[in-house]
């Protein structure tokens, strides 16, 4: 073998200048992803800032609206509710005076009937049946 290693330290020192290369590469490459990042990061804080933070505002507005709504539709509910009740346990009351009072009406009607049918005991049995039919006429003529 030759003492000569000129041609060795030519291949070690291109070998060094691209790994050089290849890492001020990598260094510019983290650098710019960094720099990206920071764009990134400030643009999704605008938008936050300028397009959610609004929007989240509004949803708060309506959704304390709707559970107001929520609330009145509950007191309207339960009023209703109440009122329902009511009536029903009042009817339920009728139905059973009713129930009770059937008999004495039925009494009454009774007793009213026979005072009607005694009263006209002593007049007239037959009515005039000539008086009491229309002539035969067609309904609307002239």
């Amino acid at each position: 073998m030759d003492g000569n290693l000129g041609m060795t330290n030519v291949w070690l020192a291109i070998i060094a200048i691209v790994t050089l290369l290849e890492f001020l590469m990598i260094v510019a490459a983290g650098v710019m992803a960094y720099r990206l990042y920071a764009k990134v990061t400030t643009t999704i804080e605008q938008i936050e800032q300028r397009h959610i933070a609004p929007l989240t505002a509004k949803v708060h507005v309506l959704v304390g609206e709707m559970r107001e709504v929520t609330q009145r539709v509950k007191h309207a509910e339960e009023s209703v509710r109440g009122a329902v009740t009511s009536v029903e346990d009042k009817a339920k009351a009728v139905a059973a005076i009713a129930q009770k009072g059937w008999p004495v009406l039925a009494g009454l009607r009774a007793v009213t009937a026979a005072l009607r049918a005694f009263s006209h005991a002593g007049g007239p049995t037959h009515h005039d049946p000539g008086l009491a039919t229309p002539p035969n006429r067609p309904w609307r003529t002239v």
